[in-house]
This record gives structure tokens, sequence and C-alpha cells, in this order.
């Protein structure tokens, strides 16, 4: 009966916030109001404004629209889960489960951080026997093939250990580099003498394993002269592809009876569709000869053919995207879990040429699906929701800010030193619509960075960086995806090295920018940069020549104001003015109250500060000011 409950009952619960989903909802549809009346506002100055700048900046706009469309659907329906890991089923129950771990060049991705992946996979808490760890190594080498056999040995003394003393860092350069009451390891077993003798004996193999991997260039050709032959394929290209396969509907594998239908999804190799159905790995009465002759079998271009894999072609820069929304579009279902701890740590770009080489290989591989057949939008619509859906389209078209990007950083500065205002007077009631537009963009991404527990520093950041990568990364991908449709280059996977500086480290950690790297990147910004301190500087000498600050406000800093008007040219008046008395009385008497109206009710919001929670409070809050001050 305790087992029937324990199946029945959920392993976790799913509740929406719905206080948050409300103030996005209604924000959002301020929002998308002060949109439509901006593209209004724009439609109807055609006749105004020169063509070719009205034209940019009006397909600057419906694109930018186009992609905040786009991204609503992230925000629309926040939820948080709350898990039952009390419910887990036993051992002899749980699922089995494969672990991909994919390196590319021994020289960009340190090898050494590359088998701590693969030993903290090994260790994880889940029953040995269903756990899978594989290491697709996609540059073949002999260097990583020797550091997974030591990474293997140490594993072998490693996850012991772990599962003996329940060390929850199972990172072992993590863990035997601090204190385990840093980590979260605070068990009493940590700190008996047993544990403590224990480990010390492990430090010691660690440290053999770590400079033996260290010094694994000197030993190769000693240890690979008895080692056996590599499995080598001309047509296999991507190993991942082949991993994809396994990993993309194993369950569909074990509870499918129908060899035929079996094939159609897998090919025709029965040991492979045998290790899918039953499970667990080949085993027992199989030569090595017949496991490397089915291994290239498997690995060949052509075992796709007939199968319901055939024309699917992962993009290598994108295969983790295009995967998972191949499975999503086949009905699998996911679950986005964050725990407190996390449980993987990765390496990120930490200088201005690896961060852009890394966006331009990702941005290259998601604009090569937005205009292929499998585009979301169009081929995801009818194969999931419409919000999914509309979530993988922005990241497919994310590209398409490069064009937004460049015309606003281009078109308003070159117009400001040729005298042309793209934008209403200030004291036009449409200005107002721009400034909401902008000031409501920017204060959402800002309560997003605060509630996230960052800084005001952190919003300039990702503020700065979002569009430095849009106009480098961002256009250069799409420039790369069209030149190689077009034929002029082929397909080229850029890989970002991993290796560790010390020196950009310490730059990184106190918010220093390093801009040194290619110089294709450079000459862009550079490029951008002169522009806008040519027109800043000429448009700023025309604006206080004919003294149009009230046209050009938009496109020029505030700092000018307050400059004297021209002299009359008349000294004898054209008009005389009377002031409306009476009329005056009554709007100063009425404006009055109203004045200690809003002052009592932005009393009252600053004592409710600590009443109500965060986020509401201080959208509303905001909102209300922003209405006092206009």
């Amino acid at each position: 009966m305790e087992k029937e409950m324990k199946i029945s009952s959920p392993l976790h619960i799913c509740k929406v916030q719905q206080p948050d989903a409300t103030v996005y909802k209604v924000h959002n549809l301020f929002h998308a109001l002060a949109l439509l009346a901006l593209l209004y506002y724009r439609a109807s100055s055609f006749h105004v404004l020169p063509t070719l700048p009205w034209a940019l900046i009006t397909a600057s706009e419906l694109l930018l629209c186009f992609l905040w469309l786009l991204r609503q659907p992230f925000r629309w329906h926040p939820v948080y889960r709350t898990v039952f890991s009390e419910r887990l089923p036993g051992d002899d129950e749980l699922p089995a489960v494969d672990v991909f771990i994919c390196t590319v060049d021994p020289n960009k991705e340190p090898t050494l951080e590359v088998m701590y992946t693969v030993v903290s996979a090994m260790s994880l808490d889940y029953p040995p026997e269903k756990l899978s760890v594989y290491l697709s190594d996609d540059a073949g080498s002999s260097l990583t093939l020797y550091a997974i056999h030591e990474a293997a040995s140490f594993a072998s003394f490693w996850v012991p250990f772990c599962r003996i003393y329940r060390i929850g860092t199972i990172c072992p350069d993590a863990f035997l580099s601090g204190s385990a009451s840093v980590h979260g390891d605070d068990d009493t077993s940590l700190r008996s003498m047993d544990f403590i003798s224990e480990l010390e004996k492990m430090k010691s193999k660690y440290e053999v394993f770590k400079e033996r991997v260290g010094r694994a260039k000197e030993k190769l050709e000693t240890w690979l002269q008895d080692r056996p032959r590599l499995i080598q394929d001309k047509e296999s290209i991507f190993t991942l592809q082949v991993l994809t396969r396994r990993r993309s509907a194993l369950s569909l594998a074990r509870m499918n009876d129908d060899l035929l239908q079996l094939r159609s999804c897998y090919g025709n190799s029965n040991k492979f569709i045998a290790s899918l159905h039953h499970c667990n790995p080949i085993s027992g009465g199989i030569s090595s000869d017949e496991l490397l002759q089915e291994a290239q079998i498997l690995t060949s271009c052509s075992y796709e053919k007939d199968t319901q894999w055939e024309g699917i072609s992962l993009p290598p820069m994108v295969e983790d995207y295009f995967s998972g929304f191949i499975m999503h579009c086949r009905g699998w279902k996911s679950v986005y879990y964050e725990p407190s701890k996390p449980a993987f740590l990765g390496s990120s770009t930490i200088s201005f040429n690896e961060s852009m080489i890394q966006n331009l290989r990702w941005n290259s591989g998601l604009f090569e699906v937005c205009l292929s057949s499998f585009c979301p939008i169009i081929y995801g619509v009818s194969r999931m929701s419409i919000p999914q859906a509309m979530a993988y389209g922005y990241y497919a078209f994310q590209p398409l800010y490069s064009f937004p990007l460049l015309c606003y950083a281009t078109t308003p500065q070159l117009c400001l030193l040729n005298g042309v205002s793209l934008y209403p007077k200030v004291s036009n009631p449409w200005f107002i619509i721009f400034a909401i537009s902008c000031i409501s963009s920017l204060s959402q991404h800002l309560s997003e960075v605060l509630l996230c527990g960052d800084s005001l520093r952190t919003w300039w950041n990702e503020q700065r960086t979002w569009m430095i990568k849009s106009v480098v990364s961002y256009t250069l991908s799409c420039v790369d995806v069209i030149m190689k449709r077009i034929g002029i280059r082929e397909a080229n996977f850029m890989l970002t090295s991993k290796v560790i500086n010390e020196e950009q480290v310490e730059k990184y950690k106190k918010g220093i920018f390093d801009f040194r790297g290619s110089k294709l990147f450079q000459v862009i910004l550079a490029t951008l940069v002169t522009i806008n301190m040519v027109s800043l500087v000429g448009g700023l000498a025309r604006v206080v020549f004919e003294a149009s600050y009230d046209d050009m406000f938009v496109q020029i800093s505030p700092l000018l104001a307050g400059d004297r008007e021209k002299e009359m040219k008349n000294t004898s008046p054209l008009h005389v003015c009377k002031v409306q008395q009476p009329d005056a009385i009554i709007y100063k008497v009425h404006n009055l109250f109203h004045a200690i109206a809003l002052l009592a009710l932005l009393y009252y919001r600053v004592s409710s500060f600590d009443v109500l929670p965060t986020l509401p409070w201080a959208l509303v809050t905001a909102s209300e000011l922003l209405l006092c001050f206009l």
C-alpha cells in the first residue's frame, strides 16, 4: 500500500507565482500600448521625415517589437516548484541515466578540467549500475584517451570515498582544495578520525592523478604501444549526433517491443537496439572486433537512412538547442530545476575576444535554425504550445538584434549631424510615448537584476555587454550564415579557449573590461565610436548655433538646456498677452489639492515598503512616481 502511494504521489508540485504573474501582465499590457502608440506615430510621420532615415528607424522599431513579443512567454507564467525527495522510488525502480560530456580540443579545453567533470559525473549519488558516463572527443586526441584512463583509475578510489562518507561536493578539485564546511559537507562523519585518515590518503592519490595527467604528453608514446586501436571513420563528423540518437528517445525504446518501429527510430543495429531496450550496456559473448565493427556502423552518416532521424542534421554550433527543440516537438516534457547549491558549475569566457567568438558561434547556429525548415515559429507551432514555440523562436531570431542596434548606433547620430530630427519635440505630447517606452524597458530589466540579488552596476554592465554583442557578434553571425548560404564560405566550428589566465581573472574580479582581441571586432566598435563622437561634436555645434534644443533633445545629451534664445528681430510686439485670471485661480487651487493628495499617496507607499511583496511594491511605486513627475 505504501509503495502504491509513493508511485501515485507526485515528486513535485507546481504553483504559479500569481502576484508576479499579475504584475508582469499589467506591465506588459502597459508596454504594449506604448509600443502601438509609438508605431502609430512612426506611420503618421512618414511624410515629414526623409525617407531613408524614416525607413531604417521604423524597420528597427518593428523588429524590436517583434523580438519583444517573442520574449513574453518567458515572463508570462512564472512558477515555483516544491520537491518531495522522500517520495523517490527505490534504486531498483529508478530509470537509467546517461551523462554525455563533450570535448573538442585539449589545447583550448584543459584536459584536467575535463577529467574533473568525468570523475564528478561518475560520483553522482545514483545507482552505479544505472549510470553511464560518455566522453565524446571530436578531436580523437590520444592525450584525452590517456587522461580518461587515469581518470577511471582515480575514480575507482574517489567514487567509493564519496559514497561511504556521503560527500556532497563530488568534484575532487573543489572538495580537496578547501574545507568540507566551506562546501556544505558538514555531516558528523566528515569529522571522524577514520574520515580524516582516508582524506589524507585521497589527497595523495589526487596529487598523483593531477601529476600524471599534467605530464601526459611525456608518457603517451610508451603508453599507447599496448592500447587497442581507435575507431576511425571518415564519414563521422560530430560524435554528439550519434550520442543524441541514444539520448533523445530512451524511454520510447525501453517501453517498445515492436522491432520494426525500433528500427525506424534507431536503424538496423540489433546490438544498439538491444542496449537501448534492456537499459544496460552490451556485455557477454561479443568480441572486441565485433564491437569495433558495430561502432563504425553506428558512427557512419549513412546509418540514419530510412529512419525517423533522416534529414534531421544537428547544427554543430547549437546542437544542444536544436536537439532540445526536436525532443520537445516530439512530446518530451522538461522541468527547470535550480537547487540552492549548484549541481554543476562550468567555466565561462571572461575576455572580450573569447566572449565575442563564443557568441558568434552560438548565434551563427541559432540563425541557421531560423532560416531552415525547422524555424520554431513555423515548424514548432503545430508540434508544441505556441508560448513554447515563441520562446524557442526568440533565441533563433536573437541575432536580428544586430540590425536595429546598428541603426540606432548610426542613423540618429548622422541625422543629428545634418540637423534632421527623428523624434518628436520635448514639448510635443508624443515625446511622452518614447520616454515611457524607454523607461518601461529599462526598469523591467533593472527590477529583474535587483530581484536576483545583483547590483545596479551589474545591470549597467549587462546593458553595455548586450549592446556590444549586438553590434559585433550578432552582426558577424548574420553575415557568416548568409555567406554560408550563398556558398562563399564553409561551416567552421570556432572553439573558445577554457585555459585560465590569472591576469584576466584578476581584471574580471575588479570589473575591468579587457578589449584586446580580434582586429575585426575592434574595427566595428572603433568605427561606431568614431561616428558617435564626430556626430556629437558636430551636432552640438549645430544645436548651439541654431538653438534647436527642443527638436534634437532625444538625439543629444540634455546637458545644454537653458541657453539664451536668439534676440528678437523686431523690438515692437506683434501681439499682446493677457492672463485669464479666474481660470488661473481655479487651476492653481485644484492643482494644490491634487498635489497634497499625491504627496499623501507617496507617503503611504513609502510607509508600506515592509508590508507588501518587494517586486509589486517597487513596480507600482515607480509607476506612481513617474506619473507624478509627468
